[in-house]
């Protein structure tokens, strides 16, 4: 074999694996894998907010960062787990099953299937959260949250409108 014939598949697996990539992380750009499941406010003033989330995607999402009504950040954000079928939302915090943690110190799962969260339910010392979501605390009533998290090693934005008649 020739030097030129092996320097031109070199060349053709090269942009074969470029063009791979390049595919790949625009298909991760284009597609949202963090879905919001639904909100509850958590008090009448309508600034305590429970925000219900599942990961769609294929790999852990991390929540980085949470902006309240496009520039406040908020008095307190907590990563919630539920270990039971209760979503996130108002209440959760009177259960013995639910886990309040820091927001860095949080990992959003993938989704789990409906036969794996059966199992889960079965067991009595479940360990693996079902639900996921997130309690934020603002000074002002929350209309809009801008969720940032990581994914693939991409920072990616989620834009919520909490009241989107009153907004």
């Amino acid at each position: 074999m020739s030097k030129q014939y092996i320097s031109k598949w070199l060349m053709i697996l090269l942009s074969i694996i470029i063009i791979g990539v390049l595919s790949f992380y625009t298909n991760v750009w284009l597609n949202d894998p963090l879905k919001v499941e639904g909100w509850s406010a958590a008090n009448s003033e309508q600034n305590k907010m429970y925000i219900s989330l599942s990961n769609m995607g294929s790999k852990d999402i991390k929540i980085v960062n949470i902006i309240v009504n496009e520039d406040v950040q908020p008095e307190q954000e907590s990563f919630v787990m539920s270990y039971t079928g209760q979503v996130v939302s108002a209440g959760i915090e009177q259960s013995g099953q639910a886990k309040f943690i820091p927001l860095n110190e949080g990992v959003l799962s993938r989704q789990l299937t409906e036969q794996e969260v059966q199992q889960l339910l079965k067991k009595k010392d479940n360990q693996v959260p079902i639900h996921y979501g997130l309690l934020v605390t603002a000074q002002e009533r929350i209309d809009r949250l801008e969720i940032s998290y990581h994914y693939y090693g991409m920072i990616k934005t989620k834009h919520i409108l909490v009241n989107p008649l009153e907004s």
